[in-house]
């Protein structure tokens, strides 16, 4: 190679833009951030952040003088994303964090609220709520077992469930099924007036009481009641009378009659 090409060349290697350096400083950024996203540390911004620091990504020619980078948060993202969505990891690094993991769903077991569980862990409601669905389901125990078919008559087989979601699902649906079947009387002890009373149509009671024999369902609604009874409204305006105010009917009588109706009884009690 002669001395002018030589020149020539080196003249071309200085003339780019960027160097071999920066795609091995990049190679370290992303290959850092898409680790530690597998152990659930932080999130992809917060360890690009870092790994820039540690690798002196931005530093020497690796940005331009019109502030380019040669390794970007976007590319970084969207590689390390992929990669975890093709390796069954969350996209969302902290939700691969075992340990915390552990925390969410062991409060999630002792019924601590999501949202204690979110401001002692620093994370976000939604992220608990989400990790909540990953946790293990409980096995269902004879006390539990009891404890549903004994609420059988009150809770149809979808607010079952959702009352008992940290328990395995296919097990609370087989319980409630090999329970006995509730009998109207059972339907009779329920809040099925109340509900009537609040508005609900028929149709609506059928489908809330769907663990009952719809004809059975049908005959309880006809036979409530649409109003406060007499001896109810007697009862009522004596306890007002006593100097008792609406709120205290209502611990009294809430169960059975909604909230206006109450009230609307209360007001219409003689003044004397």
């Amino acid at each position: 190679m002669t001395v002018s090409l030589q020149t020539s060349f080196i003249s071309s290697l200085r003339n780019i833009e960027f160097t071999w350096d920066c795609f091995d400083k990049k190679i370290s950024t992303v290959t850092y951030v898409y680790e530690y996203c597998k152990k659930g540390l932080q999130s992809i911004e917060w360890l690009f952040k870092n790994a820039t620091v540690t690798y002196s990504t931005f530093e020497g020619k690796c940005t331009t003088s019109v502030g380019h980078t040669y390794t970007t948060l976007a590319v970084t993202k969207k590689y390390v994303e992929d990669r975890m969505k093709i390796e069954g990891y969350f996209q969302e690094c902290i939700l691969n964090n075992k340990n915390m993991m552990k925390v969410v769903c062991s409060n999630y077991a002792k019924n601590v609220t999501d949202e204690t569980t979110a401001e002692e862990r620093g994370l976000e409601v939604s992220q608990v709520k989400f990790m909540i669905t990953h946790c293990p389901k409980e096995d269902v125990s004879p006390r539990v077992k009891k404890l549903i078919c004994g609420l059988v008559a009150d809770s149809n087989l979808k607010e079952t469930k959702e009352k008992y979601k940290k328990y395995n699902q296919t097990q609370i649906e087989a319980v409630y099924k090999s329970c006995p079947p509730p009998t109207a009387e059972d339907l009779s002890k329920t809040n099925i007036c109340f509900y009537k009373r609040s508005g609900y149509t028929m149709q609506q009671a059928i489908t809330k009481y769907n663990q009952f024999a719809s004809n059975l369902v049908t005959t309880q609604f006809n036979e409530c009641i649409n109003e406060i009874s007499a001896s109810r409204k007697v009862l009522i305006c004596a306890t007002k009378k006593m100097g008792n105010s609406v709120s205290r009917l209502l611990a009294y009588f809430g169960k059975d009659y909604p909230q206006a109706m109450i009230e609307a009884a209360y007001q219409a009690c003689p003044s004397k």
